[in-house]
């Protein structure tokens, strides 16, 4: 089973911070969202940064983010990577086709940004 981690940009230093995402505010209120670490500090957070881990690392060892953009260098291609109903997917980055769960991606990837950094912003 994966652990169940979060990403996403302080908005004090605007560096990503790593760890469990906390609501402390009202209920399903997205923009009262903090992540909390591993030191249990409490970083106030851009709500439209945040992405989830998705238990999968690159061939490097990177964990792999939801939001993140994959490059496939044997083939040359490019994918994001996006949660759509309840399991992570990724779509091809220049035909915006949907390719296939992020487990059938090919082990030959790394992460070649994110789209929040990158400012890509797709809509499936």
């Amino acid at each position: 089973m994966r652990p169940i981690k979060f990403r996403a940009k302080e908005k004090e230093t605007n560096m990503w911070v790593y760890g469990q995402l906390y609501n402390y505010g009202i209920k399903d209120d997205i923009e009262s969202c903090a992540i909390i670490d591993e030191k249990f500090t409490v970083h106030s957070i851009y709500s439209d940064s945040i992405q989830q881990f998705t238990g999968l690392k690159d061939k490097e060892g990177k964990d792999i983010y939801e939001g993140d953009i994959l490059y496939n260098s044997n083939m040359n291609e490019g994918y994001v990577v996006v949660y759509q109903e309840a399991r992570f997917v990724v779509y091809d980055m220049n035909s915006h086709v949907l390719v296939t769960s992020l487990c059938g991606v090919n082990k030959n990837i790394s992460i070649a940004g994110n789209n929040y950094d990158l400012q890509v912003r797709y809509v499936y």
